[in-house]
């Protein structure tokens, strides 16, 4: 697994005294926004976005990741680290195999809980428990390249 990055383009709102980061992907299209009293707050909120939008189209078997950047860009981008996309890589495995949480709970003997926090941001499930997910979705999620 690989960093992905999305560069952003920067402005501020004098009216409102608002900064707004907006994403722009492989294609040069906006790739969702963010907006906040400070650029900390307002790249944050594009982060969540990002985040969001990707685990919401893995959940409906796409996958968007391909839209990002496998190097940074410019000066403006956030990162994607491995550990920050695990999740999206997990839910599109399951959505791809038309399973459900449950189904894949029972099959690495798991409770459908502690299932569905591995498709939550900030899991960081172990080396073990991903090899048993791999086996239960018969799909390779670690591409150790």
């Amino acid at each position: 697994m690989y960093n992905l990055y999305l560069p952003y383009e920067v402005s501020f709102d004098e009216a409102s005294r608002t900064y707004c980061c907006e994403g722009i992907d492989r294609l040069g299209k906006p790739f969702g926004a963010g907006s906040g009293s400070t650029l900390e707050v307002a790249r944050k909120h594009l982060r969540e976005y990002v985040f969001e939008s990707l685990l919401t189209d893995a959940s409906d078997g796409n996958d968007h990741t391909g839209d990002l950047y496998r190097a940074p860009r410019g000066d403006a981008f956030l990162r994607l680290s491995p550990l920050d996309l695990l999740p999206i890589r997990i839910r599109l495995a399951r959505s791809m195999r038309r399973l459900k949480q449950a189904e894949v709970a029972e099959r690495m003997g798991i409770t459908q809980q502690a299932y569905s926090r591995l498709e939550r941001a900030g899991s960081n499930p172990t080396f073990a428990l991903l090899t048993r997910l791999e086996e239960a979705l018969q799909q390779e999620i670690l591409q150790l390249t």
